[in-house]
């Protein structure tokens, strides 16, 4: 048995797994060399690196929305969000 072909690839199932698995396991050598470098511990403190550093940015909601039990939701303009 050959395996099922993947999608637009012509791969065999088990050629397309090892793929997927050696992607994975190179993203992972990435995060780790880069978390290395910059002396960090963890996936959070590279996170917020990331984000205090200008590499990701974070769109906040405009508005919260908080549910109260018997009465309709109101909604709470967040603070200094324009």
């Amino acid at each position: 048995m050959t395996g099922f072909a993947a999608p637009g690839r012509g791969q065999d199932y088990q050629a397309s797994r090892h793929d997927a698995e050696r992607d994975s396991k190179t993203a992972e050598t990435h995060r780790s060399n880069i978390m290395l470098k910059l002396k960090l511990h963890s996936i959070a403190e590279l996170v917020l690196y990331a984000v205090r550093n200008e590499i990701v940015h974070v769109q906040l909601p405009a508005v919260l929305r908080f549910p109260n039990p018997g009465m309709a939701e109101r909604t709470l303009p967040l603070q200094g969000v324009n």
